[in-house]
């Protein structure tokens, strides 16, 4: 919310300066609890205390040993889940040449050239089938919780990265550049009379809920 002041110069001359307040979160989303007391604030004053609560929260965090612990763990499992997906891409071909001769067999016991009986043919094919399609299901659902893991390794490694030394990245910034880092980590801040709210992006949200519990992971300022 803008406010505009007016002043008159030595000269004589009008001008205008604006002044930005923020307003009590309750105005902007109802279910929150209601504000007593003061319901506007100064931007100048609420954006200070946003970023040294910021400066302060992401610099007690200190996950980069239990971060570089996850890499390998999760590394190591994808490792292993290729390593099975290569074995059971190895049965296939055997999985559909055994399907192929069922079939076969079951031509011929239509034309009373089979030494298998109809049942014993039907049930074959369908354990065949069955086996073919489970060993491709296999593969897919590896190949997803692959792409699953290599999607948050990657994005964990990113917001890693990104947090350490924040403050001093930070404050190189140009304004605009500073307003950029908030956004990154920060979707929305409420205000209350008595206090500041920040709520985190998903993705930190997620960093923080994957580590900090963690006994590795310490938080301390």
């Amino acid at each position: 919310q803008g406010q505009k002041s007016k002043y008159t110069k030595k000269n004589g001359e009008f001008t205008y300066h604006k002044h930005y307040k923020y307003m009590c979160s309750s105005f902007a989303y109802p279910t929150t609890e209601k504000c007593a007391g003061q319901t506007t604030f100064s931007a100048k004053k609420i954006e200070a205390e946003v970023i040294a609560d910021v400066k302060e929260y992401l610099g007690s965090l200190n996950c980069t040993d239990v971060i570089s612990a996850y890499k390998e763990r999760v590394e190591k499992e994808i490792k292993e889940k290729r390593a099975t997906i290569g074995k059971v891409r190895a049965t296939l071909p055997k999985l559909e040449k055994e399907v192929a001769a069922v079939k076969e067999e079951v031509v011929k016991s239509i034309m009373g050239e089979s030494a298998f009986g109809s049942d014993l043919l039907k049930e074959m094919l369908q354990k065949r089938e069955i086996e073919l399609k489970s060993a491709k299901e296999q593969i897919v659902e590896l190949e997803e919780e692959i792409g699953a893991q290599e999607k948050q390794l990657h994005a964990f490694v990113t917001i890693d990265d990104e947090l350490k030394n924040w403050s001093e990245k930070f404050d190189e910034q140009t304004y605009e550049g500073k307003k950029a880092m908030l956004i990154k980590i920060i979707d929305k801040v409420l205000l209350f009379s008595d206090r500041i709210e920040i709520i985190y992006n998903i993705k930190l949200r997620s960093y923080i809920e994957e580590f900090l519990d963690t006994e590795s992971c310490t938080q301390g300022v």
